[in-house]
């Protein structure tokens, strides 16, 4: 996983904007990390298909499969 910097979060990953906040963040001790590409990712996108949460954002092609952000 990968701790995504504070910028990212509230520009890219839209940190507290509701639905279009990204359905692959995952709070850990040192802060937010993306989970897309990870064993977390098949179940959020079972989540999101359902509605079963409201971030439903897919913001970004992920921090963990690029070593750029975007």
């Amino acid at each position: 996983m990968t701790l995504i910097p504070d910028d990212h979060l509230h520009k890219i990953c839209k940190l507290g904007q509701g639905s279009a906040c990204c359905s692959y963040l995952g709070l850990m001790p040192d802060g937010m990390h993306c989970l897309k590409g990870t064993n977390l990712e098949a179940e959020i996108n079972q989540r999101r298909s359902t509605g079963s949460i409201g971030a439903m954002g897919d913001n970004c092609p992920g921090l963990i499969i690029h070593s750029t952000i975007p």
